[in-house]
């Protein structure tokens, strides 16, 4: 997606209607690392799912509320179908991550995940937008989208969603990543069969409700 279409979507979230709260997930586990030679990538090039958050330095927004549900129940005005919600682990981060999903009557969804230390509020870290679902599998977040297949973690102080992996579809242009740190980015080489190796591990991922 490119980013005009960003600015459509996500326009409407402060007048979204209210939602139903539904019981959520764990998913559990470790991502094998994928090492090639090192190359410096940025993220400005792609057709990324990643939510604006970063780009305009307000990572790690801090909620007003201590609870899942009182979260739920009072940011519901913000979205607009029924959402599902779930809570998962995630590579590299301690705390469960928590998730919730709202289907857009176009197809796409609107993917959040909110931490919390504790004793503290929740903090939205990100937010995702896909036309498909978005999953998990082995502690990393799966997402696929038309022209590109990412991954993503939470940063080890919960207050960022992170790009790990980046591959584009017709290029086969991306990089592979053993966390979520620039520095330690390595160009994908993977040709196309790498880039299936990818789409099958998103298959083989789990839904997040």
């Amino acid at each position: 997606m490119k980013n005009n279409l960003y600015k459509i979507l996500l326009a409407p979230i402060g007048i979204m209607l209210a939602f139903t709260f539904v019981a959520g997930v764990t998913v559990f586990g470790t991502m094998q690392q994928v090492t090639t030679e090192t190359v410096e990538c940025k993220i400005e090039r792609n057709d990324s799912s990643l939510s604006y958050c970063g780009q305009n330095g307000d990572l790690g927004r801090k909620t007003d509320y201590k609870t899942f549900d009182e979260l739920v129940k009072n940011e519901s005005r913000h979205w607009d179908n029924p959402a599902k919600t779930a809570k998962i682990w995630l590579k590299g981060y301690d705390e469960y991550v928590y998730v919730v999903v709202d289907q857009w009557n176009d197809g796409y969804s609107i993917t959040y995940f909110y931490t919390q230390k504790k004793g503290q509020n929740f903090v939205e870290a990100g937010y995702l937008v896909s036309p498909n679902r978005v999953k998990v599998k082995d502690g990393v977040i799966y997402v696929c989208n038309d022209d590109s297949m990412e991954t993503y973690l939470i940063t080890s102080n919960g207050r960022e969603l992170a790009h790990k992996d980046y591959i584009e579809k017709k290029s086969l242009w991306g990089y592979t990543n053993s966390g979520y740190n620039e520095s330690s980015r390595q160009k994908f080489t993977g040709g196309e069969k790498g880039y299936q190796k990818f789409m099958d591990d998103y298959l083989k991922a789990s839904e997040l409700y």
